[in-house]
Formats: C-alpha cells, sequence, structure tokens
C-alpha cells in the first residue's frame, strides 16, 4: 500500500471481510451488522472506533513517499524517477506524463494531498510585492532581526490587509537557515502518516 494505488473494488473487499470478522458470531454465521464500516471509521471522539478507511489509508501511505523522494534527492529511486519523469523540475512540478509506470501512476495520485499538507518556512527567499520598492528586496528586509518578527508597517504598505495578515502567520527562520519544505499539519513540520491520515479525513 506505500507503492501501488490499489482499487476501490479491492479496499471494499478487504473492508467488508473486515466488518463480518468484527460482527460475526461464530465462523458459519455472519451475525447483524449493527453499524456501518463508514461509522466505524470515524475518531472514537466522534462515536466510531477509528477503524482505517482503507481507499483513503492507501492513498496516506503513498504520501510517504513524499518524505524519502523529496529531502533525499540522491537516492537511486529519486535519480531513476527525476530522470525519467521530471529532469528539469521537481517532484511537485512534475505531470503523469507518457506511459507512466504503475509505481509512478500510484505515487503521483497522492501529490494532491501532498501539495494540500506541505510549505515553506521562510529563511533567505525573495519576494516579489506588488509595488517594486528597491529598498524591499529580500524577505529579510520585511522582518526586525533583533525579535525576528514582520515589519508590519512596512508590509501593510507594499501589500493588501489580507496578504499581510497571511505573511505574518508565517512561521519564520531564528537562524538563518535557506528555506525549505514543511509539514504544516503537524506542528514539528515534520511528515507522519498519522497526520496526514487526519488531514485526508479532514480532522
Amino acid at each position: 500500500m506505500q507503492c501501488f494505488l490499489l482499487s476501490i473494488t479491492l479496499c471494499r473487499a478487504m473492508e467488508q471481510g473486515m466488518a463480518k470478522f468484527r460482527w460475526r458470531s461464530n465462523k458459519t454465521r455472519n451475525g447483524i451488522h449493527w453499524s456501518t464500516w463508514s461509522y466505524l471509521t470515524r475518531a472514537k471522539s466522534g462515536g466510531g472506533l477509528s477503524f482505517r478507511d482503507l481507499c483513503q489509508f492507501n492513498v496516506t501511505l503513498l504520501t510517504k513517499q513524499y518524505g524519502r523522494l523529496i529531502p533525499h534527492l540522491e537516492c537511486l529511486p529519486a535519480k531513476v524517477l527525476r530522470a525519467r519523469y521530471y529532469p528539469r523540475g521537481n517532484f511537485l512540478t512534475a505531470n503523469l506524463g507518457s506511459s507512466p509506470s504503475y509505481i509512478w501512476q500510484s505515487i503521483w495520485s497522492a501529490r494532491g494531498l501532498i501539495e494540500k499538507g506541505h510549505g515553506w518556512r521562510l529563511g533567505n527567499g525573495r519576494v516579489k510585492p506588488r509595488s517594486i520598492d528597491i529598498r524591499f528586496i529580500k524577505v529579510s528586509d520585511l522582518i526586525y532581526a533583533s525579535s525576528v518578527t514582520c515589519r508590519y508597517n512596512v508590509l501593510k504598505d507594499i501589500f493588501y490587509e489580507e496578504q499581510v495578515s497571511k505573511i505574518c502567520s508565517i512561521p519564520l527562520s531564528k537562524v538563518g537557515m535557506a528555506d525549505a519544505l514543511v509539514w504544516r499539519p503537524d506542528g514539528s513540520g515534520k511528515y507522519s502518516v498519522k497526520s496526514c491520515y487526519r488531514l485526508l479525513r479532514g480532522k
């Protein structure tokens, strides 16, 4: 499930087998299904039993490749996929391509969830303001170096109010490191299957 996108039919068949195992009273009788599978997949706080929706969990596991391909650009799988599918770009901008392998189709199918969950942590990047002002070319020009906070008065002169509030909500690096992709749903900034599944389930 980490490498291949399973069909909906197969996932539902497995869920049906799991439901029968839960509700039947013995090996020969199916028993009464007191709750639907969709109800059982709800979180315990919502009255369910936190069982996995296998279709969604399959997509979640496929996103694990994101954690391997993005930071480890020199590993063999990343080199092979980059040479074949995105030689002039990166994983997040790659197209499905022509005659893709089933592994690539599977990994690529989870890209929407990856895009939803990741974001940038600003370090030394540049910004393109609405109105050009040569005094403010770098992101660092919009930040107080001493307190590592946004220069609100400067931002509101360059951007719309809605943009300013979004800019001020971006976490800032306190050690001057380069821009980096981080996983937003988790406070640590690191990808995890648990946080990804919760994101897909809308938790």
